[in-house]
C-alpha cells in the first residue's frame, strides 16, 4: 500500500475542512472522483457520493491543512504541480500552498494478526438515518454492538479500497468510549451550505486487522 501525507503551512479550524475541501475540489476540477469521491455527471455537476472508501481525505495535523491519499489517492496528490498550490484560493483570497510536512509509505503490507488495540479520535459514526436507530436503541449494549458494526464495515470498505484480499473474517471489540462530545461541521443540501451537529467520540477498539498509521474511519 502507498500513502502520502501533506500538511501545509496554512492554519485551519476544523469546521473549515468543509471550505479547504471545496477549495481544493475547484482547484483540481471535478473530473478526478478521487478528489470529491461523487459520480460525475458533467464538467460541471456532480451525483451522489460513491460507495467505497475515500482514497484522498481531508484533514487537520497539528492545526494545519493536511491532504493524505492512499494508492491511486497518493499518486493523484503527488500530481498537483507547484503552479496549482500556487493557484489555491480560499475565501476568495488566492493563499499560496507550501508544504509544511511530507510523510511518504511505500512498504505497509495489511495482515490478519493477534488482536491489537486502536485509539479511533474524534468518530463521527452517526448519519440523520443511523443517528434515529442509534438513539432507538433500548439498551446501552445494543448502541455498542451498533457502534461495533460501523467500524467493522469501515474496515471492509478500506480493505476493498487496498484490494486487501481477506483470508480470515475481521472482528471488532469496542473496549472503551474515552470521550463523547458533540461534532459541529459544514456541509451542503440542496445548494444550501449548513452547519450540522453530530455525535463524535474517542474509541479504544480491538481487531485482528494490522492497520496503517493514519487511516481514518467514520
Amino acid at each position: 500500500m502507498h500513502s502520502l501525507s501533506l500538511t501545509f503551512d496554512l492554519q485551519i479550524s476544523p469546521q473549515q475542512i468543509y471550505d479547504f475541501r471545496g477549495a481544493i475540489i475547484y482547484l483540481m476540477g471535478l473530473q478526478n472522483d478521487l478528489f470529491h469521491n461523487r459520480e460525475v455527471l458533467s464538467e460541471t455537476s456532480l451525483g451522489k457520493p460513491l460507495e467505497r472508501y475515500p482514497k484522498i481525505q481531508y484533514r487537520i495535523q497539528d492545526r494545519r491543512a493536511t491532504l493524505w491519499g492512499i494508492d491511486e489517492g497518493a499518486d493523484a496528490l503527488l500530481k498537483i504541480t507547484e503552479q496549482q498550490f500556487n493557484d489555491f484560493e480560499m475565501f476568495g483570497v488566492q493563499t499560496p500552498l507550501r508544504v509544511y510536512q511530507r510523510v511518504e509509505n511505500h512498504n505497509f503490507i495489511p495482515e490478519i494478526q493477534a488482536q491489537k488495540t486502536y485509539l479511533l479520535k474524534n468518530f463521527i459514526p452517526l448519519n440523520d438515518t443511523n443517528h434515529k436507530i442509534y438513539e432507538s436503541k433500548e439498551s446501552y449494549a445494543e448502541k455498542i454492538q451498533m457502534l461495533e458494526q460501523i467500524i467493522l464495515n469501515e474496515l471492509v470498505l478500506f480493505s476493498y479500497a487496498i484490494n486487501w484480499k481477506l483470508t480470515e473474517t475481521l472482528t471488532v471489540q469496542l473496549k472503551d468510549i474515552v470521550r463523547q462530545g458533540t461534532a459541529k461541521f459544514k456541509t451542503k443540501e440542496n445548494q444550501e451550505t449548513l452547519f450540522k451537529y453530530s455525535k463524535s467520540f474517542d474509541i479504544l477498539f480491538q481487531t485482528n486487522a494490522l492497520l496503517p498509521e493514519g487511516i481514518s474511519l467514520g
